[in-house]
């Protein structure tokens, strides 16, 4: 996607055309059985700062000027290069990546309890309301189940969010399951080995058929 007739993505070549001492941040893809050398000599003739090279992907990050682009990507070396795209975590794409809004017709969690073995779940938050069907804190010094930090609340919406705050968007892989707030890590972010345990043995003793250990 964003690739026909060139090795520069389409975003690319459009700034190319428009915005030619621009500095952008770039990825560039060493071709399969090429030098790598041959890249970073490339990068570097360009003036690149910030050049990095990642070895699982066989590729370069860079920072190079927009007019450069074009003969970086002239090396019969260089594979492709694309922007450096802003990645970001949503809701909305990785219930649909896995697939499980293919399901919600027949299987979404109905019947099934979910113990969220966290900081605590707020059972106040619209996406959350009705869900908590049992609740209990072995946080240290922390005798109420309500989140102090967040990270609870938040597996708790991805597991059984309705959804109801974003208009269905944002809704959680089985919205019909029942939630188990077990609360083990207190408002820092951190409990003990042993509340830890304490919170798993009181998830299977009340009948939790699903652990969320995030």
């Amino acid at each position: 996607i964003g690739f026909k007739e060139s090795n520069i993505h389409s975003e690319l070549l459009d700034q190319i055309a428009k915005e030619e001492d621009k500095e952008v941040s770039i990825i560039v893809t060493v071709g399969k059985g090429k030098n790598k050398d041959n890249v970073e000599n490339a990068l570097t003739k360009a003036k690149g700062e910030k050049i990095k090279h990642y070895k699982l992907a066989n590729a370069f990050s860079a920072k190079v000027k927009v007019k450069d682009i074009k003969s970086i990507a002239g090396v019969p070396d260089v594979e492709r290069i694309y922007p450096d795209f802003k990645v970001k975590v949503a809701l909305d794409d990785s219930v649909p990546i896995i697939r499980a809004d293919t399901l919600w017709s027949k299987y979404n969690g109905s019947g099934i309890t979910v113990a969220v073995i966290d900081t605590g779940i707020d059972k106040n938050h619209p996406d959350l309301k009705n869900k908590v069907v049992n609740e209990v804190s072995f946080a240290p010094d922390e005798p109420s189940p309500e989140d102090g930090f967040g990270h609870g609340t938040h597996v708790a919406g991805i597991v059984a969010g309705s959804g109801a705050a974003s208009g269905s968007k944002y809704t959680g892989v089985a919205p019909g399951a029942s939630l188990m707030n077990v609360k083990v890590l207190g408002k820092y972010g951190w409990g003990t080995a042993s509340s830890v345990m304490s919170g798993i043995e009181y998830a299977v003793d009340h009948g939790a058929d699903v652990i969320s250990m995030s």
